[in-house]
This record gives structure tokens, sequence and C-alpha cells, in this order.
């Protein structure tokens, strides 16, 4: 079964997160067997979490003016409240399609 540690370290080693013009989608591709990897078309199933800039504590204009996702959020991923709950979000998901 995955877990928060996979999904934590999937999120600090890789490009997780693209800009979308209202807000911000952080990625988890895995396997039937629960394994992450590391593009969607190796992935059986992806998942998505989106933040808007508020999220952020961002205006609309301070977010569009960011070049990529870590110049608008480039905290620890632990024990910060928003990768927490980037995290959490990942990994409800996850889990449902693998208890499926």
């Amino acid at each position: 079964m995955i877990t928060k540690e996979e999904i934590k370290s999937w999120i600090k080693n890789h490009a997780a997160a693209e800009f979308e013009p209202e807000h911000i989608d952080y990625y988890l591709h895995i396997t039937d067997d629960g394994e992450v990897v590391d593009n969607f078309s190796k992935a059986d199933k992806s998942f998505v979490c989106s933040l808007r800039p508020s999220d952020f504590g961002l205006t609309q204009e301070e977010y569009e003016a960011a070049e990529n996702p870590e110049a608008i959020y480039s905290h620890e991923v632990d024990g910060d409240p928003i990768y927490e709950e980037i995290v959490e979000n990942l990994l409800k998901q996850a889990q449902k399609y693998l208890e499926s």
C-alpha cells in the first residue's frame, strides 16, 4: 500500500506540479500494485490535487507573475501545512483506487 512518505518523496524529488491558468495541479502517478512512477504513461492511474493561488496566500496577479510552482511555494514538504494537505489528498485518492 502506498504511504505518505512515498508521496512526500515524490513531491520533493520530482516536478510534481503544473501551472494552470487559475490553479496549480499536483500530480501522483501509480501502478495497480501501488508503485509510484515518474510518468503518466507508465501509470495505471493518475491523481491530481488542485490548489488556488489564495491557498498559497497569493493574489491572482502574483500567481500569474510567478515563473514556476517552486517560485510560488518553495517550502519544505515535511510539516508544512499546505504540503501536508496535498499529500493527504493524493494519499486518500490513491488508497481509494487501490482498495477498489
